[in-house]
């Protein structure tokens, strides 16, 4: 016990000296023998001490070389992406998407994404106890928390995050000191000119709500608003909450809407959330009504994993790959001593805008 104990001792003096830079990435370790001597301790109690850190990734041996600093110890490459529920991993569209993404960023560089799914402050999961140990001991450069601001603050203060221990970035607008706000650009605006544009005149949306509400949430207002603004009709009675993981009453709905007479049914329809997209397009195509003709159909979209659609479509949403690389962006930019941004807002896009930006081209961003 006493030996574990002295070679934990150990093993976070020399840690210490990486993280402050005194041996940075590619130096190389003293020697065994030499580490004896400075900690007084057996050479057991060093080679654990030792072993732990090359665990961790902070070092590598090389043989009769020696032991190196690893060219991407954790605390200056390692980046959390912390879900909280396993809801959002194994139902979440958007949470797959960044999972995906975080493959292929993965693959392309350096920096090395491991996720955190599960993280329950209230019971003590094992995925918040690892995520702990990890920022503890120096494991993380930092974390991406995929929720908003003030939920952030309220899910993870237990785990001291806001004390400069690890770069911090969470998705939402909400000013949070000591750490980044990553958003999208609010899609109404274009989406109702685009449309608008294309002659529609009557326009119903679908959009998730995991709760009964009473009338129109702040986001939902400003589509209303904007809306009116244009001249198109949008009745409030056609903005439809829709739970997003039990979509199946989207196909009802709009098999509803569109079996109202020509002149009075929406023309237009909003899908603001991919899970509802399969059913409500369902009950379009039931309906008999011609999508792409008869009615507009925009549905939101995490590019370049489309949700599945039974009737043409225009695709609207934002670029995943381009969402989690902005927020790694942030971290290493930290990193190297920029002083991070309060907020980074992406811009929404049709997928015609991404297909140019893959392609090279300029993305066409007009209204």
């Amino acid at each position: 016990m006493l030996t574990e104990a002295t070679s934990a001792a150990v093993a976070r003096r020399l840690r210490a000296n990486i993280l402050n830079g005194v041996w940075k990435p590619g130096d190389r370790l003293p020697t065994r023998v030499e580490l004896e001597d400075h900690f007084q301790v057996s050479t057991a109690t060093v080679q654990k001490a030792v072993s732990r850190l090359a665990t961790d990734g902070f070092v590598n041996a090389r043989g009769r070389l020696g032991t190196f600093v690893t060219d991407s110890p954790p605390h200056l490459t390692r980046i959390g992406i912390v879900f909280h529920t396993l809801v959002q991993i194994h139902e979440s569209r958007f949470h797959r998407a960044l999972q995906s993404a975080a493959i292929e960023l993965e693959s392309n560089g350096r920096t090395r994404l491991v996720s955190y799914s599960n993280v329950d402050a209230a019971t003590r999961t094992p995925s918040y106890r690892k995520l702990i140990a990890d920022i503890e001991d120096h494991r993380l450069a930092g974390v991406i928390l995929l929720t908003d601001g003030q939920d952030a603050r309220r899910r993870f203060e237990s785990l001291n995050l806001w004390d400069g221990r690890v770069k911090l970035v969470f998705f939402g607008r909400d000013a949070v000191p000591g750490a980044t706000g990553l958003t999208i650009e609010p899609a109404a605006e274009r989406v109702l000119h685009d449309l608008a544009g294309r002659g529609r005149r009557r326009l119903a949306v679908l959009h998730a709500a995991f709760a009964p509400a009473i009338g129109l949430s702040p986001i939902m207002s400003q589509w209303l608003a904007t809306a009116q603004q244009l001249g198109i009709e949008a009745r409030p009675e056609w903005f439809f909450p829709v739970h997003p993981y039990t979509p199946q009453a989207a196909a009802s709905i709009t098999r509803l809407l569109m079996s109202l007479p020509e002149n009075q049914r929406p023309d237009a329809l909003v899908v603001t959330d991919d899970h509802l997209v399969e059913e409500a397009t369902r009950g379009v195509r039931d309906s008999g009504v011609v999508a792409g003709k008869d009615v507009l159909v925009y549905v939101h979209c995490n590019f370049p994993w489309p949700p599945p659609s039974l009737v043409e479509v225009r695709r609207y949403g934002f670029d995943a790959r381009r969402l989690l690389r902005a927020a790694v962006d942030v971290i290493e930019q930290e990193l190297d001593g920029q002083p991070p941004p309060a907020v980074v807002t992406l811009p929404m896009l049709f997928e015609e805008d991404v297909m140019a930006s893959q392609s090279g081209e300029h993305p066409n961003t007009s209204l």
